[in-house]
């Protein structure tokens, strides 16, 4: 898989022009609150701005986070009305979707069914698997296609439910936070297992949300996240010039110690986390004009082959951005 496969240059270049100016629209104005780092509660120390929005990096687990933060009502109205979220809806993941579920969903649905093959204690067949943030129902999608295992969406966006229920998809129409326990009991039964794709970096309140995550989840049911990690190679090496840095849409960026620490603050027992990315070294190739010399000579110099082996490396030492964590309620 290559970064323009699923984030062309010009589009996604486009995107990020929108979503700046975006920032001056829904947040020149915020109420802010300072915070302390959401994985383990140090203070952080400030590392850059980027789109008026600071960014401190946590001096004991490396998490790096927004701070201060808009309060947030003004991330709803953002998403609800902003230019940004209209383009990523109309144009770019239009222009992108069948390209997303051959690179990035269809191993993802297949990644899935081999965890709960591995870590679940339910029938897999016969688990309802609860997508948080479903969107248009591509992760559904594949996994029906498939015969993998039944699916439950949680999508807020009223505008997607006739999507998702025109494929046919069973849909709840809220925020996780605001959900009855009660509602997902009726749709999914007693037993059920939840997802997230590229959430958790957006949340407010991660905190908040795996509080809610704990109430929710049934004995010996996971909760299995991808996510973007703070040590990934491409993002410390471009920092504040990485294009995943991108506030307002990306507030929070765990690691693998990290995680496991946010994991324990809040009871959940750390099954398996671990970064399979495949893009790291593309987007540091995407990116030479702001590489270190290291990288910069290393990566000018390598044949593909090489590149690889590259890639490869950072992905058995957990150093590509692209993490996955898998969580199960310590009911000790």
């Amino acid at each position: 898989m290559k970064e323009e496969e699923i984030r062309p240059k010009e589009m996604f270049d486009r995107f990020l022009e929108l979503s700046e100016l975006d920032c001056d629209r829904y947040f020149s104005d915020a109420e802010t609150t300072e915070i302390p780092c959401p994985a383990c509660g140090a203070s952080g120390i400030h590392s850059f701005e980027k789109n008026s929005f600071g960014y401190d990096e946590c001096p004991q687990c490396l998490t790096l986070y927004v701070n201060p933060r808009p309060r947030a009502k003004y991330f709803e109205e953002f998403y609800q009305y902003s230019d940004s979220q209209k383009y990523w809806a109309n144009e770019f993941y239009a222009a992108t979707a069948s390209a997303r579920k051959a690179a990035m969903w269809e191993p993802k649905a297949a990644r899935i069914l081999e965890i709960l093959e591995t870590h679940g204690v339910y029938p897999v067949k016969d688990t309802p698997v609860i997508n948080i943030g479903a969107g248009y129902g591509i992760f559904e999608d594949v996994v029906r296609e498939n015969s993998f295992f039944p699916t439950v969406s949680i999508e807020p966006n009223p505008n997607l439910k006739p999507v998702l229920e025109e494929k046919g998809h069973r849909v709840i129409t809220a925020f996780f936070e605001n959900l009855d326990p009660g509602e997902i009991r009726k749709t999914a039964g007693e037993k059920y297992h939840f997802v997230s794709f590229e959430l958790l970096e957006h949340l407010v309140d991660p905190g908040r949300f795996l509080e809610h995550l704990k109430g929710y989840l049934p004995p010996n049911g996971l909760f299995i996240a991808t996510t973007l990690s703070s040590t990934g190679v491409d993002i410390r090496e471009l920092w504040d010039k990485s294009k995943v840095v991108s506030p307002p849409f990306h507030l929070n960026f765990f690691n693998p110690a990290s995680v496991r620490k946010l994991a324990t603050t809040h009871g959940f027992e750390l099954v398996d986390v671990f970064t399979p990315g495949e893009l790291d070294v593309d987007i540091l190739c995407n990116n030479l004009q702001d590489l270190g010399r290291f990288w910069k000579t290393t990566l000018q110099q390598a044949d593909e082959e090489s590149k690889d082996e590259i890639q490869k490396f950072f992905v058995r030492q957990n150093l590509s951005y692209h993490m996955w964590f898998i969580l199960r309620k310590n009911d000790a």
